[in-house]
C-alpha cells in the first residue's frame, strides 16, 4: 500500500526486500534497481519517515528516482510500520538517532554488497524524520555520507499547542510517559490530494497516536535546534512546503539560516509556495523530485 493508490509503482527493473535487525525488533525495507549497472554512479538513498506513518508509503520514491540512484532503503522507527514498540511513544530521541544509524550502517552494506561497489550515500528525513535527520548529524559527523536532505523537518507545531496540554504531559510523564493518547492529526493536513488522505487512514500499518514522554522529549528537540549553531558535518538540502499546517516553515527558515557548515559542505534551501506536509505526495510532486533529482545528481 503505497501514499496513494493512483502514484506510480516501483518500476519494473525494481526489487523490494524486507529485513529485520534487533532480533526482528526494527524493521527496514530496501528498494534495488537490478539494472543499476548502467548508471556512470552508484547512489543509495536512506529514507527516514516522519511521525505515525511508516516506510510503505515511499514506494513511488523509486519511480521518481529511477535513473539518479541504485538503492532505497526506509526505515521503519521504533513504535511504527512493522518495528516493535508502543505506537507513537519514545523514552528519548536517542532511540531513534541509534536505530536510523544501525539501519543505515546496515543498508549500505547489504546494497554496497548486492552491487559489488561501494555505494555514495545520502541520508533523507521528513518530518519528525528530518528533526531526527538533522540531531542526528549534528551529534554523529563520521557517518560516510555525501548529502543530507531534510523535508519539512518537524523543527516546531504549525500551530499552537493548548497550555493544558502541554501542562498535563510534562504532570503525568514522570509516572505515565507511555500513556497513548490520541494525536489530533487531521489527515486532511498531510496533502491537498484527498487521495492520500483517504490511503493514509486506511493504512493500517499507520497510526494515530502519541505519548507524554513523546511530546515532553519532542519539546526538548526543538529547544535545542532552536539555539544550535552546528557545525552541521555534510552538505545540507532543506525542502519546505509553505502551505504546511502541521510543522512551522518558518522554525526552518530560522535553522537554515543560523547554523554553521563544517568547511567544504553547503547548504541550499527550496522552498514549495502553497504545498502541504508532504511536498512529495501533494498536487505537483513533480516540482519536489526535480529538485531532489537535481540535488542527488
Amino acid at each position: 500500500m503505497s501514499a496513494s493508490p493512483h502514484f506510480p509503482k516501483a518500476p519494473s527493473n525494481w526489487v523490494e526486500t524486507s529485513h529485520h535487525l534487533q532480533d526482528g525488533k526494527l524493521h527496514v525495507r530496501i528498494y534495488q534497481d537490478t539494472q543499476s549497472s548502467r548508471l556512470s554512479k552508484q547512489k543509495f538513498l536512506f529514507i527516514v519517515h516522519g511521525q505515525a506513518e511508516q516506510s510503505d508509503r515511499y514506494e513511488h520514491f523509486s519511480h521518481y528516482l529511477n535513473g539518479t540512484v541504485s538503492a532505497i532503503a526506509c526505515i521503519d522507527l521504533p513504535g511504527h510500520g512493522k518495528s516493535t514498540g508502543t505506537r507513537g511513544h519514545i523514552e528519548s530521541y536517542d532511540q531513534y538517532s541509534d536505530a536510523c544509524i544501525e539501519a543505515f550502517n546496515f543498508s549500505k552494506r547489504w546494497v554496497d554488497e548486492k552491487l559489488g561497489t561501494a555505494t555514495e550515500a545520502h541520508w533523507f528525513g521528513h518530518s519528525m524524520g528530518g528533526l531526527i535527520t538533522l540531531r542526528t548529524h549534528l551529534k554523529n559527523s563520521n557517518l560516510p555520507l555525501k548529502t543530507v536532505i531534510a523535508s519539512a523537518p518537524f523543527l516546531d507545531f504549525a500551530f499552537a499547542l493548548p497550555p493544558v496540554k502541554t501542562f498535563l504531559a510534562k504532570l503525568v510523564e514522570p509516572i505515565l510517559g507511555g500513556l497513548k493518547s490520541p494525536s489530533g492529526l487531521d489527515v486532511a493536513d498531510v496533502s491537498r490530494d484527498p487521495e492520500v488522505a483517504k490511503a493514509y487512514v486506511g493504512n493500517p500499518l499507520n497510526h494515530k497516536y502519541v505519548t507524554p514522554r513523546w511530546l515532553v522529549q519532542t519539546i526538548k528537540e526543538h529547544d535545542q535546534l532552536k539555539v544550535t549553531k552546528g557545525p552541521f558535518p555534510h552538505s545540507l538540502l532543506m525542502l519546505i512546503p509553505l502551505g504546511d499546517k502541521i510543522v512551522k516553515p518558518a522554525a526552518s527558515y530560522h535553522f537554515f539560516k543560523n547554523v554553521d557548515m563544517t568547511a567544504g559542505k553547503a547548504k541550499h534551501l527550496v522552498s514549495f509556495p502553497g504545498y502541504y506536509h508532504e511536498a512529495f505526495n501533494d498536487f505537483g510532486k513533480e516540482r519536489f523530485f526535480v529538485a531532489l533529482n537535481n540535488w542527488l545528481s
